[in-house]
Formats: C-alpha cells, sequence, structure tokens
C-alpha cells in the first residue's frame, strides 16, 4: 500500500529561525526574518507580499547546465511569479543543509521538493527531464521533483531582497506519483 507523502511546507521557516536565534547581528536576524516572509509568501502564491520582500528592480540570476537564465526588474519578476503561481509551482518543501550569512548576503544549500501537476511536465525542461529518466510525461498526472540548490540573496541597506543567484547540483530525481501519495494540502490548493 502506497502512503502519503509528508511534505512540510514550513521546513524552512523552523530551520531558518534556528540560525537566526545563534546570531549577534540584528541585521542578519532581519534578513533571515525577510527570507521567511518572502518564502512563505512564495509558497502560499501571494505576489504582493514577495514583492514587497524586494527592492524596485530585483534580478535573478539562475545557472542550470551551464546557462544563465533568470527574471531581470519588476516586470520579469512579477511575471516569474505569476506564471509559478498560476502552474502551481510553487508546492515545494526546503530542506536546509547549510546557512552562511554576513550583513550583505544570505546563503543556504537545500533540497527541494517539488509537487507538480503533470501539465508542467508536457513541454520544456521538465518535459525534457523526465524522459531523460524513462518518464514519458502525463499531463494527468502529478510528479515529485528533488534535487540540490544552493543560492545566495544579497540584501540592501533596508533589508529588502536584491534578487537571487542560484545554482543546481548534481543529478535532479522525478517521479511520477500515485493518486494516494498527494498530500491533503496539495489537492486543496489544486482543488481534486
Amino acid at each position: 500500500m502506497t502512503k502519503q507523502l509528508d511534505m512540510r511546507l514550513d521546513l524552512f521557516a523552523e530551520q531558518a529561525r534556528a540560525k537566526a536565534a545563534t546570531l549577534q547581528s540584528a541585521r542578519q536576524r532581519q534578513m533571515i526574518d525577510a527570507y521567511i516572509r518572502h518564502t512563505t509568501a512564495e509558497i502560499a502564491g501571494e505576489l504582493e507580499p514577495v514583492m514587497a520582500t524586494m527592492c524596485a528592480e530585483p534580478r535573478f540570476h539562475v545557472w542550470h547546465n551551464g546557462a544563465e537564465i533568470g527574471a531581470k526588474g519588476q516586470a520579469e519578476v512579477r511575471e516569474m511569479y505569476t506564471r509559478m503561481f498560476e502552474t502551481c509551482s510553487n508546492f515545494f518543501q526546503l530542506d536546509i543543509q547549510r546557512i552562511v550569512i554576513d550583513d550583505h548576503c544570505f546563503v543556504k544549500e537545500y533540497i527541494q521538493t517539488n509537487i507538480l501537476p503533470g501539465t508542467n511536465f508536457v513541454t520544456g525542461p521538465r518535459a525534457a527531464m523526465a524522459r531523460d529518466l524513462g518518464e514519458e510525461p502525463d499531463p494527468d498526472a502529478h510528479y515529485m521533483t528533488q534535487g540540490r540548490v544552493l543560492v545566495m540573496i544579497p540584501f540592501d541597506e533596508d533589508c529588502l531582497m536584491l534578487g537571487e543567484d542560484s545554482f543546481t547540483g548534481g543529478g535532479s530525481t522525478v517521479r511520477k506519483l500515485a493518486d494516494e501519495e498527494l498530500p491533503d494540502s496539495y489537492r486543496q490548493r489544486l482543488g481534486i
């Protein structure tokens, strides 16, 4: 019998708060708080609270397979998050392995586990990823992806995020899920 996946969408916040509790610097604790607010809103699909944690013209640099992609500026970043929310690509757990912080940059290394509707795997890089792993994408299914990520988040003098610089390493995994594996919170989000 297959059992429901246990996804802790708030695990990152617990781990970041534990790190903040060890810090002497009020600025660094404020940076971690901004990160927690940002990521909580991202997982919840709340665009304005996400944007409120960033500077006026954030810049994202996403390094994947040797190429730099990423939204640049308010309009592109807003569009990036809007697309993420529309495609239900924001149901994820971040299991932070390491945090490094100074007064200018917050760095986190983590394992990211996503559950996504199969429509995200029909075309583009996710479709190729699924096929590379022997899965023929099914738009009516749901998939779990998992991979290691390193993200550097620079902050301005007002503790607003200047963007993100992210790097993926090693192989990501993708697996088609059985319906009984889908967490109740995922089902509720998708209305299924």
